[in-house]
């Protein structure tokens, strides 16, 4: 089941809706909480950049409890530096907007292409921006800039994290580098109880949703499965 978060039903290039610029990391959490809670069977979550962060911090709360989680290229949570350089140049238009953190943001074709589809086709990178949407200003404020956000949006209890979790990253990605990236996994592993495996894919780049073949993820989900009955 793929879940579309609030107000993310609108293209770029069409009027977002006002309540998106100040919808918290916090709102999509509990939004997903709503739907995870109503499943009557067991289940895997899988989250892809900031969904691998929501992902994470949901599964932090005691009350959830999934088989597994697989975290494409994930968006990390606070205390995990996130800012390098290559950060930095694909949010350079939005973070020197004023007052960005109460807006809906997007990224122009360039700095997506750059950013996320830097090892995607030429030819499939129009297609793939034409089907994106706009993102919360808060959430991204409250991703980049945690040091200053008062709800501790992005924080984790690492402690209730127990379910096995699997973990993709790019060497060439350049919004959630592959080093920002093993800095949350060593986290992971020293402050959660949680079984780990961490893969870092050569040559991959951010849009693993197309770039990692889906074959790999199955074999992991297969692994968690296994584990779990043992």
């Amino acid at each position: 089941m793929a879940v579309r978060l609030p107000f993310h039903d609108v293209l770029i290039g069409e009027q977002p809706p006002a309540e998106l610029g100040t919808t918290s990391i916090l709102d999509y959490v509990e939004y997903l909480k709503e739907i995870v809670i109503k499943i009557n069977s067991e289940y895997i979550l899988l989250g892809h950049s900031m969904g691998g962060l929501i992902c994470s911090k949901l599964v932090s709360q005691p009350d959830i409890n999934p088989k597994g989680m697989v975290l494409l290229a994930p968006a990390v949570p606070r205390w995990v530096i996130a800012l390098k350089p290559s950060v930095l140049k694909s949010f350079k238009n939005i973070i020197t907007t004023k007052n960005f953190w109460n807006r809906a943001i997007h990224m122009s074709f360039e700095e997506i292409c750059y950013s996320m589809l830097n090892m995607v086709p030429d030819e499939d990178r129009l297609q793939i921006y034409r089907c994106l949407t706009y993102e919360s200003g808060r959430a991204g404020f409250e991703l980049g800039f945690w040091a200053f956000d008062t709800r501790k949006a992005t924080k984790l209890n690492y402690k209730n994290i127990t379910c096995p979790i699997v973990v993709f990253a790019g060497t060439e990605d350049n919004i959630t580098p592959v080093s920002v990236i093993s800095d949350f996994v060593k986290k992971l592993d020293k402050k959660s109880p949680a079984p780990i495996s961490f893969h870092v894919l050569e040559g991959k780049g951010h849009w693993l949703v197309t770039e990692l073949d889906p074959q790999l993820i199955l074999e992991e989900i297969e692994k968690i499965i296994e584990t779990e009955e043992k």
